[in-house]
């Protein structure tokens, strides 16, 4: 038996109902042919070539990857500046420069201003990389040169290689950090001494002008939203809505697009023609809308914004293609939905990946067979990244919407999130699957989960000794593992007549444990497995009397419970029928028990946990009220029950 853990399950559930993937790419056309619309530095470098700020290296050549020159950057600094910087060349002494070089005025600007001071030897060296380090002494200074203070993104904490910053550069470092104009790598590290690529440069200079151009007006908050999220592929806006058809409303569409673009809640969003969005999505009642996991594309919807602080109104014309999928879940954090590409938007690790997925994850009823390792959350995704070869950690994140461990052949969706994306949209590939697990992969998963982490051993409850019989033990067992119509389970009879001579005779609240050989058959495949299964088993009056359970249920050591089960239990341990419960005599009601225990365990949550009570009866308030009292919570396919004798008097 594997060593215990505890798996998760994701729940299906999102807060509007709504689920978005738009599709991102960067919209106009740049002349360079290694800047492709799903590159991360494309939008940067648009920004920066429009704003006349950087220029390829040819003319259809930008080099994103090159290392960007001192004499580059100084020349970027002064176009940056917005300052006439034409004939200064003169103010730069340095042995290695001369003045008739496309950098000469721009150095001269920099030197006299103090941005630029040069090696100890005189020399500057304009045609060397320029190093981050470089880079931040450089720009931080011109910061403080135009005395701007910009509080952007500040990334908590400080970079993982802090210790190795240069004395110079040290204090320039962390102040950008503390703007948000430089990030980390995947690992939070600045990495001082690595050369600075023009890409890089781009992005920053573009966050630089995002941050100092002022507040957007209301139009360019909605293009600039529209033109980083329609899709490369066809440039319509993909929106994929839970299957329940009453998901697509224009409240939720509305506060979708609002969290999205990042309007006020005042804002209002109207839309012209709703109607045809809601015919092609659900259709006219004769099933023609769209199915499941179908596509429908709906052209040219007129969407007005207005915004009544600053009484702007703009009305843009959207295509939408619409998707029907099941919730997804896990992804609270991006409260009414989540973003993401088409695939022909993506990076190429992720187009690579998602190929890769295909040929697993494509879901038509039938599963796939092809998984033999554990059904547990680690494996599945060790499995998932080898696949795809998304093995990054700290680059990919990997979700499993559905995933159940105890239910194989169950269809989940696996998904990978790009961690790295700048643009700031959630780029997300997924799937639909199924596994088939061997039948004897799927008995040790739920040992593997079920087992307590104190004894390693199957704790099960039976009522009194009359309900420890072959037959509940089988049903037990089918519905615990999951087992449906066409198994059988049997059990060595010598072991078992051995058991219930034992359980009979323990007595109540004591355990039993014993180990027995159960075989389990697949009468349609004639599979078979013997599993020797370790048994704890539990008497316990308490739940049948209450009316908590029938006959038997799964019981949990106190290691295995929530916490607020084990502080409850903690609480009312030593209650029997003599332990007096006060209750007030002119509120003497069921309610009131329910209240009074409630306070009791700090079990107040209603939602969470459903109160139940045996025996009650309001004639014997004032001579005593023996009853059965507990709260139940169904959690993860587990019942949990915390209960106990008292004896209620009205006070």
């Amino acid at each position: 038996m594997k060593k215990k853990i505890l798996s998760f399950i994701l729940t299906a559930i999102m807060l509007l109902g709504v689920i978005v993937i738009p599709s991102a790419a960067a919209s106009g056309h740049l002349p360079f042919k290694d800047v492709p619309e799903n590159k991360w530095f494309c939008k940067a470098v648009k920004s920066v070539y429009e704003a006349g700020i950087m220029n390829g290296l040819t003319d259809d050549t930008f080099g994103p990857n090159d290392p960007m020159t001192r004499g580059q950057f100084v020349t970027i600094i002064a176009r940056v500046s917005d300052e006439n910087y034409s004939g200064m060349a003169g103010e730069a002494k340095f042995s290695d420069t001369v003045k008739k070089r496309f950098y000469s005025d721009a150095l001269g600007w920099a030197v006299k201003n103090g941005l630029i001071n040069g090696y100890p030897d005189n020399t500057f060296k304009p045609d060397a990389p320029i190093l981050r380090q470089e880079f931040a002494a450089v720009f931080a200074r011109y910061l403080e040169y135009k005395e701007l203070n910009i509080n952007g993104e500040d990334i908590a904490g400080s970079f993982g290689d802090a210790s190795k910053f240069p004395k110079f550069a040290k204090e320039a470092i962390e102040s950008l950090r503390k703007t948000g104009l430089v990030k980390g790598d995947s690992a939070g590290n600045f990495n001082p001494k690595n050369n600075m690529t023009r890409a890089e440069i781009a992005q920053v200079i573009a966050r630089f002008l995002e941050a100092t151009a002022g507040e957007k007006t209301l139009e360019d908050k909605v293009e600039d939203f529209l033109d980083i999220y329609l899709c490369g592929a066809h440039t319509k806006l993909d929106l994929f809505f839970n299957y329940t058809d009453s998901s697509l409303t224009e409240e939720n569409m509305a506060a979708l697009l609002k969290d999205l673009i990042g309007l006020d809640d005042a804002v209002t969003v109207e839309f012209d023609d709703f109607d045809d969005l809601i015919e092609g999505y659900q259709g006219s009642g004769d099933g023609s809308g769209s199915p499941q996991n179908g596509w429908v594309w709906v052209d040219g919807i007129n969407v007005t914004f207005t915004d009544p602080a600053t009484e702007e109104t703009y009305t843009a014309e959207i295509d939408f293609s619409l998707r029907k999928v099941i919730p997804l879940s896990g992804l609270d954090e991006y409260k009414n939905g989540v973003l993401g590409i088409c695939p022909e938007d993506a990076n190429e690790d992720m187009k690579d990946a998602y190929r890769a997925l295909n040929s697993v994850a494509a879901y038509d009823g039938d599963t796939y067979d092809g998984y033999t390792g554990d059904y547990s959350l680690n494996e599945i995704e060790a499995f998932f990244r080898e696949l795809t070869g998304l093995t990054d950690k700290d680059a990919y994140e990997f979700i499993a919407v559905g995933f159940d461990p105890l239910a194989p052949g169950q269809p989940f969706f696996p998904m990978f999130r790009d961690k790295k994306n700048e643009e700031g949209r959630l780029d997300v590939i997924w799937n639909e699957t199924a596994f088939d697990i061997p039948l004897e992969n799927r008995i040790d998963n739920v040992l593997y989960n079920y087992c307590c982490l104190t004894h390693n051993k199957l704790d099960v409850m039976f009522c009194s000794g009359d309900d420890f019989t072959k037959e509940n033990l089988s049903g037990f067992f089918a519905e615990l593992f999951g087992l449906e119509d066409g198994f059988t389970i049997t059990f060595d009879p010598d072991q078992f007549a051995e058991i219930k001579d034992a359980f009979s005779g323990a007595g109540t609240g004591t355990s039993v444990w014993m180990s027995i050989d159960t075989t389990f058959t697949d009468t349609a495949t004639g599979e078979s497995v013997t599993e020797a299964i370790d048994l704890n088993l539990v008497k316990d009056w308490f739940a049948k009397n209450s009316g908590a359970v029938e006959a038997y249920a799964l019981y949990f050591c106190r290691d295995d419970v929530p916490d607020d089960a084990k502080a409850a239990l903690e609480t009312v341990k030593d209650y029997d029928d003599e332990t007096v419960v006060a209750i007030p005599a002119d509120g003497y009601s069921v309610a009131a028990v329910e209240a009074k225990f409630r306070e009791i365990t700090g079990l107040s949550d209603t939602g969470r946990w459903e109160f139940f009570i045996n025996g009650f009866e309001e004639e014997k308030k004032d001579e005593g009220d023996y009853v059965v009292i507990g709260f139940k919570l169904v959690e993860e396919g587990r019942t949990y029950v915390v209960g106990c004798e008292a004896l209620l008097k009205a006070e």
